[in-house]
């Protein structure tokens, strides 16, 4: 069921985009996954191995003990490899937009999490709280001129010379245009 109209759709800002597709289907699960999994991801078995040894190269970057670690737009930690990245804190401070994300995440890391319904660019934080902080294909949600004000919002929350770890994909750099119609094939059949 179609929330807005097409105008409507139109004139909202990219984070209320992300915010409506996720809130109203995007976390809903379909084949043991996620809408959002079964449109973006590479779920085929052939990339298993390596789509996992992708996400837990952010391993490398997490501290091996911290008290609190953020996570800036947690979703639903919808991969068993994101549930490792706050193994060695004590809490792990979820922050999305969507409400469906933040109760999936819930029920996955319980007591060892907080929640928080708010989006990036005014975090609820004091400085210098968090002493990690991941971002995965959260910012180039955000509306371009809001992006750098989003990563100073991760800066600030952080401890001094801690990491903000951040990954970002831009679906409009030339490759990807290039080959998205062969992407659309690959998944098709």
């Amino acid at each position: 069921m179609e929330l807005y109209s097409y105008s409507e759709k139109a004139k909202m800002s990219p984070m209320e985009k992300a915010k409506d597709f996720y809130d109203s289907f995007g976390w809903d699960e379909e084949g043991g996954n996620t809408q959002d999994a079964n449109l973006w991801e590479d779920l085929r078995p052939s990339a298993k191995n390596y789509v996992s040894k992708c996400r837990r190269r952010v391993l490398k970057y997490i501290p091996e003990s911290g008290k609190y670690m953020l996570d800036a737009a947690s979703g639903p930690i919808q991969f068993s490899e994101y549930l490792e990245y706050s193994e060695n804190c004590e809490k792990r401070y979820c922050v999305d937009i969507s409400k469906k994300a933040l109760e999936k995440a819930k029920m996955k890391i319980q007591e060892h999490g907080e929640y928080f319904n708010c989006d990036l660019i005014n975090l609820p934080f004091k400085d210098d709280v968090f002493d990690c902080a991941i971002s995965l294909h959260t910012i180039y949600h955000i509306d371009k001129t809001q992006q750098e004000k989003a990563v100073r919002e991760l800066i600030r929350v952080i401890k001094p010379n801690q990491n903000v770890i951040i990954v970002y994909a831009n679906s409009l750099r030339p490759l990807s245009v290039l080959l998205k119609p062969f992407i659309l094939l690959i998944k098709i059949y």
